[in-house]
């Protein structure tokens, strides 16, 4: 699972880094850079839950794997990623996975509850959803597009990132 994911996780990680610095395939790499934290982020400005009680904090999932999906539900590609998001819920949840949805609309329809509520059922999306219709979440993990995946690891403090994943196994 871990690698599975890791692996999503580590090429969105990768091609956002390399799109902070602006480099493209006819250009020299800049520096390197520190990456922009994550660690500090956290669940905000949060308008209603789907599938669940509300957490207050990410810290309440200490210890578990968690997978941060930000998806819309009229996404076309947020939707395509819905079967492995599903398997992986039903083979791993039992094992200290957990996935929580921020749902970021792209519309205004998007933001109701009840609409929400409509497309988690027609699409089988059975974990946590957090309505993020104002992007505070969005914006304090700096996502950019529809979909991103952030995998938290099991000490809550930092992001399995891609440097982790760039090692060779042993």
């Amino acid at each position: 699972l871990v690698v599975v994911l890791a692996a999503i996780v580590g090429a969105v990680v990768i091609l956002e880094r390399t799109r902070e610095r602006g480099t493209t395939s006819g250009e020299a790499a800049a520096e390197p850079q520190a990456p922009a934290s994550r660690l500090a982020a956290d669940l905000r400005g949060i308008a209603g839950w789907v599938n669940g009680p509300p957490l207050g904090s990410l810290a309440e999932l200490q210890g578990k794997v968690v997978l941060l999906d930000f998806w819309t539900y009229s996404c076309v590609n947020c939707n395509n990623t819905l079967p492995y998001l599903r398997a992986w819920h039903e083979r791993y949840a039992d094992q200290g996975l957990v996935i929580v949805g921020g749902h970021t609309p792209e519309f205004a329809f998007e933001k109701s509850l009840e609409n929400v509520q409509q497309a988690t059922r027609d699409q089988g999306v059975s974990w946590l959803v957090a309505l993020d219709n104002d992007r505070r979440t969005w914006d304090a993990f700096h996502v950019r597009a529809w979909p991103t995946k952030v995998l938290l690891g099991p000490d809550g403090d930092g992001e399995v990132g891609a440097e982790e994943l760039a090692q060779p196994a042993a």
